[in-house]
């Protein structure tokens, strides 16, 4: 069952309870450049249901939600990647640059501090998914979440050290100077292989492609799985046309390979897909459709 409210949704996969906690929406990127391969004719079989929510046939942009997913196992609060964060400088995104959110009064809303938070997971280090992950104090960025550990993937961290090497600039090289390497600083950042687990029904596993180290957090319950998929799909419509990855994906190929392994594997076990730019409803199931899939947003029994 999926509960309503204000900014959020709550659902369940077995005991465990998973919370969208709502940054901001963006609606600056155009489908037709945003996904290389699109087509008019292959958006046109879809406007009836990507109009209104997540498509704007009279500009051509897509609408995208900017949220993190907070996980409460009973034992451990996990928040699942931190949104692009306030006051943050985001070189190329104006959208980005100098937010004033209420993300964190959203969170605590839910009974949940900054404080409580044991683990925060980061499926990939861009500008959108690491920026709060710090906040401004006296000039300077110290992590919001004091007791929690953050989880970097080795393949992920290591690479945009490499970048940041070579002094080139961007969005995501600024956001991993100022949202994760002041994690680092404070001996907060754990590094980890792929396969690691957090309790025994949470795995990060490697999805590589949008970025060389991203990784897909999956929640495997005696009563139920899903899968936490990051940069994995941006949009509902690449589960029809799962070649369509993104112009910001390092590894086109790559990343189309992996989207459709792990759509195959939720449409063959009834996985939740939960997203991490999906508009409303958000979260939902794969189906196989022919040669790729389709989706069927998880809204019944909505409040």
């Amino acid at each position: 069952m999926i509960e309503w409210g204000r900014d959020m949704v709550t659902f369940a996969v077995g005991s465990l309870s998973i919370k969208r906690i709502w940054e901001m929406n963006d609606h600056t990127f155009n489908l037709r450049s945003f996904f290389p391969l699109s087509t008019d004719e292959a958006v046109l079989k879809h406007l009836d249901w990507m109009v209104p929510t997540h498509f704007n046939p009279h500009n051509g942009n897509i609408a995208l939600s900017m949220h993190s997913w907070l996980i409460d196992t009973g034992s451990e609060k996990i928040l699942v990647d931190t949104c692009v964060g306030n006051d943050k400088v985001r070189p190329g995104r104006d959208q980005w640059t100098g937010l004033r959110t209420q993300f964190l009064e959203r969170l605590t809303q839910t009974g949940v501090h900054p404080a409580d938070i044991d683990y925060v997971l980061c499926t990939h280090l861009h500008a959108d998914h690491v920026g709060w992950n710090t906040k401004l104090v006296d000039g300077s960025w110290i992590p919001t979440f004091p007791n929690a550990k953050y989880v970097f993937s080795q393949r992920e961290y290591e690479f945009w050290t490499e970048q940041t090497s070579k002094g080139e600039g961007g969005p995501h090289l600024t956001a991993y100077q100022d949202s994760v390497l002041p994690v680092i600083a404070a001996g907060q950042g754990l590094i980890i292989d792929d396969g690691y687990q957090i309790g025994n029904c949470i795995t990060l596993r490697s999805a590589p492609g949008h970025t060389p180290g991203h990784v897909a957090v999956w929640i495997d319950t005696p009563a139920g799985r899903a899968v936490l998929t990051g940069d994995i799909v941006h949009h509902p419509i690449q589960i029809y046309y799962p070649t369509w990855s993104c112009i910001g994906c390092l590894s086109p190929d790559l990343a189309s390979a992996t989207r459709f392994r792990v759509l195959e594997e939720c449409a063959e076990s009834g996985a939740v897909l939960v997203p991490a730019h999906f508009m409303a409803p958000h979260v939902g199931t794969v189906l196989h459709s022919g040669e790729a899939f389709a989706f069927r947003f998880r809204c019944e029994n909505a409040g």
